[in-house]
């Protein structure tokens, strides 16, 4: 691992620490509270949807049943929250915790004082230096995905 992905690793485990990503799964159900007018839809639709079942000569009460079930299973995934850690491992690779973090390594910029602990470090090569160095010339934020791959 190089200098920089060492420093990088550093600031990940501290952003990890600060906002407590664990990747625990954790019971809370601030969506329901939050979305109160999508959970009552929802949960109508359902009402409706069972009536309809119960109503009908066709479907079983297994039908029923299973129809609860899946309401119920589907429903879990609104009481529960996994808030899941940044790795340096994961930048440009396909994970299935994309689906919860985005592709934070474009969206959670580098804090400046990592940069110039980067820029500060002996063990960085010059090449890597003037690359962050264009870098802050463009103006823009510099994110974990442009020091990563940085030897």
């Amino acid at each position: 691992m190089s200098t920089v992905q060492e420093i990088l690793q550093r600031e990940l485990t501290r952003i990890n620490l600060e906002e407590k990503r664990d990747d625990k799964l954790i019971f809370d159900p601030r969506f329901v509270f939050e979305k109160k007018g999508l959970y009552a839809i929802m949960l109508g639709m359902f009402i409706l949807t069972l009536g309809l079942l119960i109503y009908s000569d066709i479907f079983s009460r297994l039908d029923v049943w299973i129809c609860v079930a899946i309401f119920i299973l589907l429903n879990g995934f609104f009481f529960f929250h996994i808030t899941p850690s940044y790795h340096l491992d994961d930048i440009d690779k396909i994970a299935w915790k994309n689906c919860y973090t985005g592709e934070w390594y474009r969206e959670v910029p580098v804090r400046s004082a990592v940069i110039d602990q980067i820029l500060n470090s002996d063990r960085v090569s010059d090449q890597s230096k003037n690359e962050i160095h264009r870098l802050q010339a463009l103006g823009a934020e510099i994110f974990f995905r442009d020091l990563a791959k940085m030897h």
